[in-house]
């Protein structure tokens, strides 16, 4: 399988060359959709939509319905309650 992590900060393209290159039954992504989108210099690129994540892409558009979690590992107790 294949895991990509801040899956929602990459672009597409780099998301798919794992997959491309080494072929995968199982792909699993790892990212918040709601936080930073990935970041891409060039505004021709971002003009024909290459700023879009493969995760965002498959939330908002592709019928798939993202598994959350409900319980905060990295903070602290005040912060997670916040």
């Amino acid at each position: 399988g294949v895991l990509v992590d801040e899956a929602a900060q990459a672009t597409e393209l780099s998301a798919v060359v794992p997959l491309i290159l080494r072929g995968t039954q199982r792909l699993v992504l790892v990212g918040d959709h709601c936080q930073l989108p990935p970041t891409v210099q060039s505004s021709e690129a971002e003009a024909r939509g290459l700023s879009v994540s493969l995760y965002s892409r498959m939330i908002d558009g592709g019928g798939l319905s993202p598994h959350l979690l409900d319980t905060q590992y990295r903070s602290h107790p005040l912060l997670a309650a916040f």
